[in-house]
């Protein structure tokens, strides 16, 4: 999913993302991964840094999450500092379509 993020965020789009936590078939687990909003990158070789915006984290710019890309079909370390209790084992793209709220005692 890496190089949809880095497209969506390179044409200045934030780009949503699972953060996926768990692996499970029981779906009360569904609730124990998070999803946050990534709205920067910087690269030093094949390490990706995400700067992410969290939203357990509050005004906080300085949340991120790190992997490296070089091996897409081998399973990848994640670290972060998102507000989680779990180890992050992967994210996805997530459709968002942005809706203008209604203005007050208008709905």
């Amino acid at each position: 999913q890496w190089p949809l993020v880095k497209a969506s965020i390179d044409a200045g789009v934030p780009a949503p993302l699972g953060v996926v936590t768990v692996k499970s078939a029981n779906v009360a687990d569904l609730g124990k991964n998070h999803q946050v909003g990534a709205y920067g990158y910087s690269l030093s070789g094949s390490e990706v840094t995400l700067k992410v915006y969290d939203p357990n984290s509050g005004q906080n710019d300085g949340v991120w999450i790190t992997f490296d890309s070089s091996a897409p079909q081998q399973a990848t370390r994640f670290s972060s500092n998102i507000n989680i209790s779990l180890p992050i084992r992967g994210f996805f793209m997530t459709a968002y379509t942005a809706v203008k709220p209604l203005a007050p005692g208008s709905g």
